[in-house]
């Protein structure tokens, strides 16, 4: 049974690891950390802080530190992934 639920559980995860829509609609990653600069926020995840980094700082626009923060958050998720997939083999050779 886990060796079938593996890929929907870590398609799950990585949703959820990047789930910018409820962060960005119900406190827009607010309120904000004043010791950051003003992008990042108490409630901000990797990829709503990308967003803010991108699009919404105060002092312009820093495209390249927001893709270095997104590479980051999919070397994450990628890491985990792998793991993951991994693990799986290895429980489907004991079967």
């Amino acid at each position: 049974m886990v060796i079938a639920l593996t890929p929907l559980l870590i398609a799950s995860y990585a949703y959820n690891f990047s789930n910018f829509g409820s962060i960005y609609l119900l406190t827009g990653g607010g309120p904000v950390m004043y010791d950051s600069g003003g992008v990042a926020g108490y409630t901000d995840i990797l990829i709503s802080y990308t967003y803010n980094l991108a699009f919404t700082a105060g002092k312009g626009r820093d495209y390249g530190l927001a893709s270095a923060v997104s590479f980051i958050n999919f070397l994450i998720v990628a890491v985990i992934s792998i793991q993951a997939f991994r693990r799986s083999k290895q429980m489907e050779n004991i079967n």
